[in-house]
């Protein structure tokens, strides 16, 4: 298999798009019609089921998902599983999945809110919470079930992971310092055309070439790690670091909270502040019960002592930026919500 994606590789540097497409639908199809072999009995045999859809239609999902007797499904986060969870929510008995085994995630924060509800719906389920990224893959796992519940943000490192502070210096366990994830092995060559980038995400650790996308974390004294968030993106407010999946993950406690988005905002005394954008749910269409909002920021964020602005409410009485499209607060929460992951 390893020689066969090799081949399609080279094709595609060759410019040979009609060679390499071919060998993908030929890899594919061996896949999808894989038989146990007498060297090596393989535990799955099935198919792989797409949908041609542009836009994701959860109820065009679910139906598939039904009709096919699907036993593993791959979403992105919070992103699937909160729409999935709300059409249970609203026809309980349109859709059985008994046969659905295992959900898989990765790209994005999946919470622990979100697996719970979907839990009760579909008490059999295993949710693995894949920790990757684009520059680094196997970096941890985190796996949820009715026997072995996790917080959303807590993983077992892989195999090739560890986590480094800036020293690039192993971080130990239980000792509470930040550090970023790092994954030795194989990793991507370059970032095209940009070497300074490339020295930044890919150094030598050890004498080993590694990945570290800047994702930071604390290890735990049993050895799992605390995401807590891209450094990228997190906000530096008064000389403190506040990552917006923290402050992002503590609003989506709030039941009248359907999605949330946090951002910097520019600010004269501390360079920026942490301000937030926030959905309400069906229940709570006016917004009226977004009050308890600011004291949960602050109490996410009471260890780093960050410097909260107040979220405003708009004429439509829901908390957050202004829907008028021309707003700075508006514009930065747009592209908040569009960076990739």
């Amino acid at each position: 298999m390893v020689t066969e994606y090799r081949r399609i590789a080279e094709a595609v540097l060759a410019r040979d798009e009609k060679k390499a497409e071919m060998r993908m639908h030929r890899q594919l199809q061996r896949i999808g019609d894989s038989r146990p072999s007498r060297r090596r009995r393989t535990p799955y045999r099935g198919r792989v089921i797409t949908l041609p859809d542009r836009n994701f239609d959860v109820a065009r999902l679910l139906d598939a998902m039904v009709a096919a007797r699907v036993s593993e499904v791959c979403i992105v986060g919070d992103a699937f599983c909160r729409p999935i969870v709300d059409a249970f929510d609203a026809h309980p008995e349109r859709w059985g999945l008994a046969r659905l085994k295992v959900v898989s995630s990765s790209g994005m924060m999946w919470s622990s809110e979100v697996k719970q509800r979907l839990l009760a719906h579909a008490p059999q389920l295993v949710m693995i919470d894949f920790l990757n990224s684009s520059e680094a893959s196997g970096m941890g796992r985190s796996i949820t079930s009715n026997r072995s519940a996790n917080e959303g943000a807590r993983f077992q490192l892989g195999k090739s992971a560890f986590v480094i502070d800036d020293a690039r210096r192993a971080v130990q366990p239980g000792s509470g310092e930040v550090g970023r994830v790092a994954v030795r092995g194989v990793v991507p060559v370059d970032y095209s055309r940009d070497p300074e980038k490339t020295a930044a995400t890919f150094p030598i650790v050890d004498g080993v070439r590694c990945a570290i996308p800047g994702d930071y974390a604390t290890v735990e004294a049993d050895g799992t790690i605390r995401l807590l968030g891209r450094g990228s993106v997190s906000i530096n407010t008064g000389g403190e670091k506040v990552f917006p999946e923290e402050m992002e993950k503590a609003i989506k406690t709030n039941p009248a909270v359907r999605d949330a988005v946090v951002v910097g905002m520019p600010d004269l005394r501390f360079g920026q502040v942490v301000a937030a954008a926030a959905e309400a749910t069906a229940q709570y269409p006016d917004g009226a019960s977004l009050g308890p909002i600011d004291p949960l920021l602050r109490r996410a964020a009471a260890q780093r002592q960050p410097h909260v602005s107040p979220l405003r409410r708009n004429g439509d009485g829901e908390r957050g930026v202004r829907r008028r499209s021309g707003t700075h607060e508006a514009r930065r929460a747009r592209s908040a919500c569009e960076r990739p992951c």
